[in-house]
């Protein structure tokens, strides 16, 4: 089977969503190759930028190909009708845009109801009487299926909630609106921004506006772009989608239609991988700023998979082994070493539950000096091995 991938951009969900397609593809022995439009057009190889509705025609008529799936974008908008003419078998990957529902395609969306439910898991356990929601752009269907899930979720707490929206229509900058609109939110207030691109900008603008992350607002988002999550301060609580399985789910559906001659199946949703916990939601009440970068200096290490113990912490922060350890108990409520163990115990549950990676290279990866050490832990807490508790998840 010839398929044809168009990739619309070059971030790392979508290079993750490709590489779930390239895993279906090459169970089923599909020739596939990926032709950059839109975004990815204006970076990508010359040979392979399409970016109009003649070209789109130029390459379905010269290719002929058995499938395409498409990752949905403005500039599809123009192009569909193009494929719909052609008859060609068609899966739209994360369709953004209403319209892109309106074709005779089959879509693989991401289940936007899982992703809040993980956001509201983490937010709701501050308690607070005020939640915000930060859209990306009112044009775009998930940013507005979050907002309506937000809540509904907010409300069923009996909370207030709160929304912001950006009269200039401009997500890359950081607006006077946005600054003036976090001054005016009461304090504490748990805040949801759409995703990481978002929540960017929601940082810097609270640094401006004198607002406090997270004692004053914690912050969640969407995405888990390490680039963009682990280099702003403080770094950044995400929920992972699994786009990696959604680019798979979209091979599925596609291989369906050109099996049956279907120029439409069921449509498929994919949802949450994981969250990962930064300092923008740390659950401390005490403002403490020096366990804050002792705690960021325990996940950084363990997300490197380096062995770290007190003593690399207290090193590492120039501080007095004994004095960190007092203000760690009393700020956090237990030592500094229950952090390191939990923090490990818990990074390893993740990998297993989000990837398919071997026990031996979880328990590296995690810091753990064996396989073996990593197995006794799950036998004593768990109450069974590593790969039976992974199975147990995905029954």
């Amino acid at each position: 089977m010839d398929v044809i991938y168009f990739q619309s951009n070059l971030s790392e969900g979508s290079r993750r969503a490709l590489d779930g397609v390239r895993r279906f593809a090459g169970q089923a022995g599909w020739n596939l190759t990926v032709i950059h439009y839109a975004m990815a057009a204006k970076v990508g190889d010359d040979a392979g930028r399409i970016n109009t509705p003649g070209r789109m025609n130029e390459v379905l008529a010269g290719r002929r190909p058995d499938g395409c799936i498409v990752e949905d974008s403005a500039v599809w908008q123009r192009m569909f009708p193009i494929v719909e003419r052609h008859g060609v078998p068609c899966v739209v990957y994360d369709a953004q845009f209403p319209a892109s529902r309106e074709g005779c395609f089959t879509c693989v969306n991401c289940d936007n109801a899982a992703v809040v439910d993980a956001v509201a898991r983490e937010l709701f356990t501050f308690r607070f009487s005020d939640y915000a929601f930060v859209p990306h752009h009112e044009s775009l269907c998930w940013s507005k299926m979050r907002e309506d899930a937000f809540r509904n979720a907010v409300a069923g707490q009996f909370a207030n909630f709160h929304v912001y929206r950006n009269r200039d229509r401009n997500v890359n900058v950081v607006s006077a609106g946005l600054v003036e609109w976090l001054k005016r939110l009461p304090r504490p207030c748990g805040l949801f921004a759409v995703n990481d691109h978002t929540a960017l900008r929601v940082l810097e603008a609270a640094k401006i506006a004198g607002i406090s992350v997270p004692f004053d607002m914690p912050v969640v988002s969407v995405d888990d772009d390490k680039s963009k999550c682990e280099t702003i301060s403080p770094s950044l609580t995400s929920v992972q989608i699994d786009v990696e399985g959604g680019g798979y789910a979209a091979a599925e559906a596609l291989s369906e239609c050109m099996a049956t001659g279907k120029r439409q199946v069921k449509d498929r949703m994919f949802g949450v991988a994981y969250l990962m916990r930064r300092v923008s939601s740390c659950r401390m009440r005490i403002p403490d700023s020096k366990i804050l970068s002792a705690l960021e200096i325990i996940r950084r290490d363990i997300h490197a998979g380096n062995g770290i113990v007190a003593e690399d912490v207290a090193h590492k922060m120039n501080m007095p082994l004994r004095t960190l350890h007092r203000r760690f108990l009393n700020a956090v409520g237990h030592t500094l070493g229950h952090e390191i163990r939990e923090m490990r115990f818990e990074m390893a549950k993740r990998k297993l539950e989000s990837t398919c990676l071997p026990v031996e290279a979880v328990a590296g990866s995690c810091g753990y000096d064996s396989a073996s050490t990593l197995r006794k832990l799950f036998a004593t807490r768990l109450g069974c091995s590593p790969v039976r508790w992974r199975k147990s998840l995905r029954r």
